[in-house]
């Protein structure tokens, strides 16, 4: 049964146009989640926490060559940021409603 045909049916049995308004709209939700990708909201993101993932491995590898602290400060300091941005990434998800706080946890 076509998404069309659906509405006409609903249409036929209930004359009320609330009813068949609410009714488009749950419709338009589900195929707009159908349309959603995953890693939609995620990929912008990518390249930027793989430049910082990258700084973390200078940062380690420096402080293990050079043995100075401030590498593990900034270090430090990039985790963090990774740490927002996931955070953010995954408040954004959820107020979005690409999955539900149920399967976030």
């Amino acid at each position: 049964m076509t998404q069309q045909e659906v509405f006409e049916e609903l249409f036929q049995k209930n004359k009320n146009t609330d009813m068949v308004e609410i009714k488009e709209q749950s419709w338009a939700k589900m195929n707009e989640l159908e349309l959603k990708n995953w890693d939609d909201y995620r990929k912008p993101y990518t390249s930027i926490i793989k430049n910082l993932l990258n700084n973390i491995d200078i940062c380690n590898r420096r402080y293990a060559e050079e043995g100075e602290k401030g590498y593990l400060v900034q270090r430090d300091v990039y985790k963090k940021e990774i740490d927002e941005i996931k955070t953010h990434i995954k408040k954004e998800e959820l107020r979005l409603e690409y999955y539900s706080d149920r399967e976030h946890r």
